[in-house]
């Protein structure tokens, strides 16, 4: 005959730092479903011991233990969890009741992570709560009961489960005998169609209802004794039978742990796994909403242990916070004396704008941004400003970023003029201008010399074209004095007119933007150089292309009558147009089809001429970046903050500058990062150290709930949420206190001076920086827990 539980010489040893105990020995012992087993004996005897064994709490080290036909000599941890929640429902001596829930709640607990469906829940906890007469208790806490109340919750809450095997550690230990009496009756009951073992001191109380008695004395069994006659007599292999098919296939569910029900119902025509009776509970995983609905649960049933980690959390949010920012604040002097090689303008009073929605500026936007507080002067197409420019001269050095002649404002130069044409330009140059004693010397002399104006960065436009066909004539000069708010940084400052830097823009626009031209389907990527360029001899809708294009890429050189297709893509905007080969241009033919020398034919036999309405349309898209300079660089902050609220990214140029210190400011910016990194590692440390304390209350509710069935994912997850939701609440309260000191309703003006360098990416590290701290923390708490068996766990921590 086969039976539910089988133990063959199954030995219990505990070992300690030089000793080794024996919790039992050479047990032999049979269990059948329909029977009422009582284990007695004297204290520690190793009934309790037996009965942890049993039930999966503890593991053996001797013999062999089978449940429902399986060897469990190589169970792990989660098969032990496994067996725990589909076969057992545990009634403890001492409660193992959670002191923050409800009685309600304990019950629910049992059910949950059995994974009964929710909807099955409500009705039927109600219904064990009233069977051990707790009713009127129901939405009282487990820490306000009596021992005798919390046993009673202890057995409903097993009773919930309906596992087809009930195990209690002395279940009426810590009741009066009408209690104990009406608890006896209901195990008894039970046990009909369930297996029932329980240890006792008190066997009287039992007699009238056990079926079979234990006797335990010094780690042995002593005695096996029927008392009467059980349900298991006689029907025990056909009952045992329905559970072993059942085991066969639920054994290997780790991954669902649903599917050996669902295959035993399919393969017996519906029946339960477990006594064949529908109304036993198919255990399944714990959903995550569950899990869910505990981690939550648990951050706020312990007012005391909330409000310590929310403590704990909060102080190191902003010790963190506090330290980056102060070290932040004192590198910013140091940062203004850098430099950048792709700005010419490196003013510490520039701020470069594009719009969010990625449109061009218009001239309400203009209009907007001048009536801002700390705007001084706008440049509305800047890319004159870090093109450059420099004046054909071997006489005197005149380089230097461009601006258009609005920017001056009402400032008048010092001698000539300001710009009334196109070809005229106004000089602007302080002491550290490189060429300030030669312009200075010349004078009045300077005016009306006239020069060719080339780009600085001859990358940007190709060699041998200028940005302006016709010469420049100087008309005016300024003198800076040390009051003026600008620093040239060696630099001369050149004003032209707004339509001499709207075209000059345009032409900067078409050397930097990424270019295709798809002859006929065979695309040439030319990105890197300018390919396309106006040309007032070529008809709209038209294009010219020189001859070595042409036999590159069509048979024989035949392309006049084909489409070609440009393809613009920059920062800003991307173009798509066709356009006819109206001619082919080779060095006999440049001069008349172009105007252009022959001589230099191999100089433009890589571009294509289009018609400057063509060109314009595709490259003259507006303004797409601006240059915004303050009145006050130290009120940056607040400006860039106005800025991005009014629609605009804004790169704040003085943010770009490298060290220029000759290295030792690199050296400093280490060294303070190498400090806040070690501070930050000793608050991590002892914050970890703190909130591991805090957490070693709840071992015992870990413990519990590893002892009622739940898996180490389960149990994980539960605890991560408890973690990072407490984490959330910290790290918002953080948030909103840093809001409101910024915005002044919490008047702390050196908080609030060191809070404006920090950046949403601070914020953003801070947030991570958490959440890493809180998984970690969960990790090796989950770790510990595991690292023992549950009872013993928790008997640690009780």
């Amino acid at each position: 005959m086969s039976h539910m539980i089988e133990l063959h010489d199954v030995s219990k040893f505990y070992t300690g730092k030089d000793t080794v105990s024996t919790g039992f020995s050479k047990v032999n012992l049979n269990l059948d479903m329909g029977e009422f087993v009582a284990i007695t004996g004297e204290s520690g005897s190793g009934k309790s011991t037996l009965l942890n064994v049993i039930s999966g709490l503890d593991s053996y080290e001797e013999g062999e233990l089978f449940i429902a036909g399986e060897d469990t000599s190589g169970y792990r941890t989660e098969d032990y969890e496994r067996y725990r929640k589909k076969y057992i429902g545990n009634i403890f001596q001492d409660f193992n009741l959670v002191g923050s829930y409800t009685v309600y709640q304990n019950v629910e607990l049992s059910m949950m992570l059995a994974g009964i469906p929710k909807e099955e829940h409500k009705g039927k906890i109600q219904e064990y709560i009233d069977l051990v007469g707790m009713s009127e208790y129901t939405k009282t806490k487990a820490s306000k009961l009596s021992g005798g109340q919390k046993q009673r919750v202890a057995i409903a809450r097993a009773l919930a489960k309906n596992a087809p095997v009930i195990v209690a550690d002395e279940p009426t230990g810590n009741l009066d005998s009408a209690s104990a009496a009406k608890v006896m009756e209901t195990l008894h009951k039970i046990s009909k169609d369930k297996l029932v073992v329980i240890v006792t001191h008190n066997y009287e109380q039992a007699e009238p209802y056990v079926t079979r008695k234990l006797t335990m004395h010094d780690g042995r069994l002593i005695e096996d004794k029927r008392i009467q006659p059980s349900d298991a007599d006689g029907a025990g292999e056909a009952e045992y039978g329905e559970y072993a098919e059942y085991a066969e296939y639920s054994s290997h569910a780790s991954e669902d742990e649903t599917r050996g029900e669902t295959e035993y119902k399919r393969r017996s025509g519906g029946r339960s796994a477990k006594s064949g009776k529908s109304e036993q509970p198919v255990y399944g995983k714990v959903p995550f909403s569950t899990q869910l609905k505990l981690g939550v649960r648990n951050t706020f049933n312990l007012p005391a242990k909330f409000l310590l980690l929310l403590l704990v959390y909060i102080f190191v949010a902003t010790a963190v916070l506090g330290q980056y920012a102060s070290t932040k604040q004192s590198l910013h002097t140091n940062d203004l004396l850098g430099y950048n090689e792709y700005f010419t303008d490196t003013s510490a009073e520039r701020l470069i704008l594009t719009k969010k929605d990625g449109t061009s500026f218009t001239t309400s936007d203009y209009d907007a941004l001048q009536k801002m507080d700390n705007v001084d002067y706008i440049v509305k197409g800047d890319a004159g400003i870090d093109t450059g420019i420099m004046f054909e001269s071997d006489n005197v050095d005149i380089s230097g970023p461009m601006y258009p002649v609005s920017s001056l404002k009402n400032q008048k130069p010092t001698i000539g003029r300001m710009p009334e044409k196109d070809t005229e330009v106004v000089l602007a140059l302080d002491q550290d201008t490189y060429s300030y004693d030669t312009i200075k010397g010349m004078g009045k002399k300077i005016l009306g010399k006239k020069y060719y104006i080339d780009a600085m960065n001859q990358s940007v436009i190709d060699w041998g074209d200028r940005l302006l066909k016709d010469k420049v004539k100087i008309v005016g000069v300024i003198f800076m004095d040390e009051d003026s708010g600008r620093a040239t940084n060696g630099n001369t400052f050149i004003y032209v007119t707004d339509n001499v830097a709207a075209r000059i823009l345009v032409k900067t626009t078409a050397a930097s933007s990424k270019t295709t031209l798809d002859y006929s389907g065979t695309k040439n990527d030319v990105s890197g150089m300018q390919a396309v360029f106006p040309s007032d001899k070529v008809a709209k809708g038209q294009a010219y292309i020189s001859e070595d294009q042409a036999y590159q890429f069509y048979d024989n050189g035949a392309a006049t009558g084909k489409t070609l297709g440009i393809h613009i893509k920059n920062h800003y905007f991307t173009e798509d147009k066709d356009f006819r080969i109206a001619q082919v241009f080779k060095s006999s033919n440049i001069q008349s089809l172009l105007g252009l020398s022959k001589k230099d034919y191999d100089t433009y036999a890589s571009r294509v001429y289009i018609s400057k309405s063509d060109y314009n349309a595709m490259f003259n898209k507006g303004n797409y970046q601006s240059s915004v300079f303050m009145k006050d660089e130290k009120l940056s902050d607040q400006t860039v903050s106005a800025l991005t609220d009014a629609g605009y990214k804004v790169l704040t140029v003085k943010d770009t500058l490298t060290d220029a210190s000759g290295g030792m400011g690199f050296v400093l910016r280490i060294f303070s990062v190498v400090r806040l990194a070690l501070e930050f590692i000793v608050l991590f440390f002892i914050a970890y150290a703190v909130i591991r304390l805090i957490m070693r209350s709840r071992n015992s509710y870990y413990s519990t709930l590893r002892i009622l069935g739940a898996s180490k994912k389960n149990t994980d997850n539960i605890l991560r949420i408890e973690l990072l939701l407490m984490m959330a609440i910290s790290y918002g309260a953080v948030l909103v206190g840093s809001v409101l000191v910024r915005r002044g309703i919490i008047p702390i003006p050196a908080v609030n001076e060191s809070l404006a360098f920090l950046t949403p990416l601070d914020y953003l590290l801070l947030l991570i920086g958490l959440l890493l701290m809180s998984l970690l923390i969960a990790k090796r708490y989950s770790r510990r827990i595991f690292s023992k068996s549950a009872m013993k766990v928790y008997r640690e921590e009780a």
